[in-house]
């Protein structure tokens, strides 16, 4: 049964999306689909523990990607079953945003079956590098199993970024050559004032400055 989605309008460009339970495509495209026209700029989405899978997120994408008034975006997703295809299609829109200043990402999926791993944060790296604007960005992926390429290459991705606050949650796959690229990489970032790593669901081994 579909629980369905409540939507809280902060002010007339600032939106909240909660969804509880089994959320149908339909009901998302219902929710998402009239912010194109109110050009909502901060937009606030979380389905945690709701039976998300990938064609939903799919969902979710394609109708974020319609929103190009956007400079803040929150999606918050943890808790559910989602594949790499999934956040490509996340990744996708994500790039199609051109005023986006600030972009939190909590994914934190758990699918033992076909975790997230790198081809999910290639895709991520790819989208970040192509978006040119992110001030802020926070991305969890606390239970991901990407590996140290994957790592890299989102790095790749972030450090193209002006950014002034950075915060990553990785799940513990990534080794020390790909904390190490992640350090070496800060010089470029020359307005960075505020970056955490945080490495295995615990959220040991924090680096911050």
């Amino acid at each position: 049964q579909d629980a369905g989605c409540a939507v809280t309008p902060g002010s007339s460009t600032n939106v909240d999306i909660r969804c509880c339970g089994v959320t149908s495509k339909d009901t998302l495209t219902g929710v998402l689909g009239p912010l194109v026209e109110r050009k909502v700029t901060a937009l606030n989405f979380q389905a945690g523990n709701t039976a998300l899978d990938t064609p939903e997120l799919r969902e979710v994408s394609d109708r974020i990607a319609e929103i190009t008034t956007l400079t803040d975006l929150t999606i918050e997703v943890e808790g559910n079953t989602v594949t790499d295809d999934g956040v490509g299609a996340l990744a996708a829109a994500i790039q199609t945003l051109p005023n986006l200043r600030q972009l939190t990402l909590r994914l934190g999926l758990d699918n033992a079956t076909t975790p997230v791993g790198d081809i999910a944060a290639q895709a991520l790296g790819r989208a970040l590098a192509a978006t040119k604007s992110l001030e802020a960005l926070r991305i969890n992926l606390g239970h991901s199993k990407i590996g140290d390429v994957g790592f890299q290459q989102l790095i790749n991705g972030v450090v193209a970024l002006p950014l002034v606050s950075l915060e990553l949650t990785l799940g513990d796959t990534v080794i020390s050559d790909g904390s190490e690229e992640l350090l070496g990489s800060l010089g470029k970032l020359t307005s960075l004032k505020k970056f955490v790593l945080r490495l295995g669901e615990s959220g040991v081994d924090d680096v911050g400055m």
